[in-house]
C-alpha cells in the first residue's frame, strides 16, 4: 500500500469522525449535554489479512473515542462506540472479497469464514 492509500483509508475511517466530532463538540459542550456515536469494527481488536489499513484506522478511532470520553464525559457528553462484526455485503462475500481473503490466509473454506465456525489463531 502507498501513502496515499494508507491517507485515504485513515481520512474515511479516523479523520472524518474528528472533523465532524471537531465541528459538533462546542455545541454540545455549550449546552452542557450530548452524545457522540462512532462505528468502529471488530477489525481493530481482531485484524484480519489483507485489511491491516482498514483494522489501523478502526483501532485508532477507538482510541479517540475512548480518550475523548474520558476528556469531555466529566462535562455531559458521553462517547461511545459501536463495534460489528462481519456483515454479509458484497466486501465479504463477493469473489475475492474478504471472506475469501481470510479463507486463503487461514487455508481453509470461505463457507467456514463466512459461517463464524472459523477461529483464527494468528
Amino acid at each position: 500500500m502507498t501513502d496515499a492509500d494508507w491517507q485515504h483509508v485513515l481520512d474515511l475511517n479516523l479523520l472524518s469522525a474528528v472533523r465532524v466530532t471537531r465541528a459538533a463538540l462546542p455545541l454540545m459542550l455549550r449546552a452542557g449535554q450530548g452524545s457522540i456515536i462512532t462505528v468502529a469494527s471488530v477489525n481493530a481488536t481482531l485484524p484480519d489479512p489483507m485489511v491491516i489499513d482498514y483494522s489501523a484506522g478502526k483501532a485508532a478511532l477507538i482510541a479517540f473515542s475512548k480518550a475523548l470520553s474520558k476528556e469531555v464525559g466529566p462535562q455531559g457528553i458521553r462517547v461511545n462506540t459501536v463495534s460489528p462484526g462481519p456483515v454479509q455485503t458484497d466486501l465479504w462475500l463477493a469473489e475475492g472479497g474478504v471472506a475469501a481473503t481470510v479463507s486463503g490466509a487461514a487455508d481453509v473454506t470461505s463457507d467456514l469464514i463466512i459461517d463464524g465456525g472459523f477461529v483464527p489463531t494468528w
